[in-house]
């Protein structure tokens, strides 16, 4: 019986082109037991015929053809705007594979990626199992879709003027969490009932000069729609359509109009549009192409508050040293990497090394292309800041934006609800893992009150809280509410002064706060279940520093959120593992550098357990080590950091105190082991010791541990 991974309503089409008649026949038989229709053949000529004719779903193309290779192939198929899936297979190596698959894309074509010869059935089978699965870059087109005649110079200059030219909106999301961030103004013409790429009439534009009227076209109808979204979001109760920003493409041919670009900065400020959400975009190419002018021009554009974003990065051949003095603050990886990422290491590497790039530059990064869950899931290994692509939505009207974001947000909630009930979070016990970063998070911002918040659909619960009496509120009560529409922290500087906040219970009741800081925790799939938060009785600011601070923090509370890497206790009281202590010790004591504050390490050893659990039994041995263990528990402070690092050695890790911290402690310890000395019916000797660290690697902490061991005291003898 045949394997049908394909099932529909009819079958696939398969037809093969290979001047190796063997090779294809082996394709075709493969093909076959999965259930596609196939045809193959070693004809160029014929093959042409056969897609003209017999419409197929997927190609498998070999490079190496006789007469005309496959690269000549791909591009008579691009112009004849055919749009079937393509299998792209060689013998020439994996390089010229990557090439080509790189190629495909930029055709404009469907590649589902390459087959080195020679190819496994399974690796066949993976490729032939994707046809139709993703979003097409071209539809079929009959031969009557073609162009016959090119549009003029004239036929667009009455376009733009009878205002025939529309825009679209593509949106463009955050990749951790999947929020929106954004969207792209994309331009569209049908002419003569035929659409126009984008790429023929914009160079139209700009060799017959109407570049510049065209670009007033486009924008006008963008800020216009974009001005009326804060009342749509108000009545939509889609609020976190107010943080989205707008990216209008911009020609380098326009960069020396001033009076262009004082015109767009005079209908944002009639239309009462944040400058700051406006992003221009420019092509890496043209970008560099007149560099002095686009400096002069880039930079005034920012200094008037406008956001610029460098696109299809990586196509270009700039100089690093230019791409550096440019001021811009997004650099956007373009498609044809992203796309090809699926199925080739070269592009895998490229992407990561833009992204890597634009961060290192203190830049954004934005991945084009993305049209499936496993490339968005790369980007967000590489730390992707956002992506856009037909997996999160089409370039749609911007009358549809609405009913689609609307189903979009309610779905991630739904999802996001199904979160907090999985959630470690959500109706469990006090964590003191989680209880440590809030009480290091009031410490090291100088604040009365902070919460780790989880929010369900009706409440806001208080999984670790410090200075607040109440331990829940309602959701409309509530500032996570706010916090988690967003990706960024959540500033209210003065509660009475914002309308959002001056009038609720929290506020105007006994709790008085004047001041809130949050950033949204999420689950490792990035659903937003709660905030990390501080908050104040008085207005104040939040400096840069406490900001990074406070971001710091939420992350290390992430980790504790994160099933996977939660530390399990070790089997004395509240204690973890080595492993676990040096990953929480390092993000601490990054934090402690960030903030300018002192940390300790201090070292606390039953230096001759071994010699108990040889001469008595291990049961004894384990007794006198949770003496220890309960002693170290109930004098260290709810913000320490404390582990096992092996065997019978304690280590606590405190951040903020003053140097006589180390001896209050040592006398603390020293004073409750006298009172054991009556329990213990063997003699055991405890050691302590404890230095002063400025340290951020996890080398330097192991060996400032081992150096602590050695230079560990009697403390007392029981």
């Amino acid at each position: 019986m045949k394997k049908n991974s394909n099932s529909t309503e009819r079958q696939y089409r398969l037809l093969i082109l290979d001047d190796d008649a063997m090779a294809g026949d082996t394709i075709r038989k493969i093909g076959e037991y999965l259930d596609f229709q196939c045809k193959q053949t070693t004809s160029v000529t014929e093959f042409f015929t056969r897609v003209r004719d017999w419409n197929p779903d997927v190609v498998v193309l070999d490079l190496y053809m006789p007469g005309k290779d496959g690269l000549e192939v791909m591009s008579q198929l691009a112009d004849k705007g055919y749009g079937a899936d393509l299998i792209i297979t060689s013998g020439m190596g994996e390089r010229i594979l990557d090439a080509a698959l790189l190629s495909a894309s930029e055709y404009g074509l469907n590649p589902l990626g390459v087959l080195a010869k020679p190819f496994s059935i399974s690796d066949l089978r993976t490729l032939l199992n994707q046809v139709g699965k993703l979003t097409k870059n071209h539809k079929f087109f009959d031969q009557s879709d073609v162009f016959s005649v090119e549009p003029t110079s004239i036929d667009l200059k009455k376009a733009i003027d009878l205002s025939q030219i529309t825009v679209v909106y593509q949106p463009k999301v955050y990749c951790r969490t999947g929020t929106l961030a954004g969207f792209e103004v994309l331009a569209r013409w049908n002419w003569n009932d035929h659409w126009v790429s984008p790429d023929t009439f914009i160079v139209i534009a700009e060799d017959s000069g109407l570049i510049d009227d065209l670009t007033r076209l486009v924008i006008e109808q963008s800020l216009v729609w974009f001005a009326n979204i804060p009342q749509h979001a108000y009545y939509s109760n889609l609020r976190s359509m107010q943080y989205t920003t707008l990216s209008l493409n911009i020609s380098a041919k326009s960069l020396t109009n001033q009076d262009l670009l004082n015109w767009i900065v005079r209908r944002c400020d009639e239309l009462q549009i944040e400058r700051k959400k406006i992003i221009f975009e420019l092509t890496e190419t043209s970008a560099t192409s007149e560099f002095v002018s686009a400096l002069s021009t880039l930079t005034r554009l920012c200094i008037k508050g406008f956001h610029l974003s460098i696109d299809d990065f990586g196509t270009g051949y700039s100089s690093m040293v230019q791409l550096v003095r440019l001021p811009f603050t997004e650099i956007k990886v373009d498609k044809s990497f992203v796309i090809a990422n699926r199925n080739s290491a070269v592009s895998n590497v490229v992407v990561r090394s833009i992204i890597d790039l634009g961060h290192s530059l203190n830049m954004l990064s934005t991945a084009e292309g993305v049209e499936d869950e496993k490339t968005l899931d790369f980007l967000k290994e590489l730390g992707c800041d956002m992506a856009q692509g037909y997996h999160i939505a089409r370039p749609m009207p911007g009358e549809d934006v609405f009913s689609w974001l609307e189903q979009r947000e309610s779905n991630r909630e739904l999802s996001r609800l199904e979160s907090v009930k999985k959630s470690i979070f959500f109706d469990t016990a006090p964590d003191r893992d989680i209880d440590r970063l809030t009480q290091l998070a009031a410490q090291l911002l100088s604040v009365p009150v902070a919460l780790v918040t989880v929010l369900d659909q009706t409440t806001e619960w208080f999984k670790s809280k410090i200075g607040l009496s109440i331990t829940e509120l309602p959701r409309n009560q509530s500032f996570c509410t706010y916090t988690i529409e967003h990706d960024d922290i959540l500033i209210v500087e003065d509660t009475m002064k914002d309308k959002r906040f001056q009038s609720l219970d929290i506020v105007l009741g006994d709790e008085h706060i004047r001041f809130y800081a949050g950033y949204p925790l999420c689950t490792p799939n990035g659903n937003k279940i709660g905030t990390l938060c501080v908050l104040d009785r008085y207005p104040r600011s939040l400096s840069k520093t406490e900001a990074r601070a406070l971001k710091h923090l939420s992350s290390m509370v992430e980790f504790e959120l994160a099933e996977t890497l939660k530390p399990k206790n070790d089997q004395f009281s509240a204690l973890v593992d080595k492993k676990i202590f040096l990953m929480k010790a390092n993000y601490t004591l990054k934090l402690a550098a960030e903030m300018s504050q002192r940390a300790t390490l201090f070292y606390v050893v039953l230096n001759e357990l071994s010699l108990v659990n040889r001469h008595h039994d291990r049961a004894t041995g384990d007794h006198c080590l949770q003496c220890l263990v309960d002693v170290v528990m109930e004098l260290v402070e709810t913000s320490d950091l404390v582990g096992r690092y092996r065997g019978a050695e304690i280590v606590i890790l405190r951040v903020g105190e003053s140097e006589s911290t180390s001896q209050s402690l040592q006398n603390a310890v020293s004073q409750r082991l006298e009172q054991l000395n009556n329990k213990l019916t063997v003699p055991v000797r405890a050691l302590f010791s404890s230095a002063p660290l400025r340290l951020c690697s996890q080398t330097a902490l192991s060996e400032a541990l081992e150096e602590a061991r050695a230079s560990a005291k009697v403390i007392k003898d029981f």
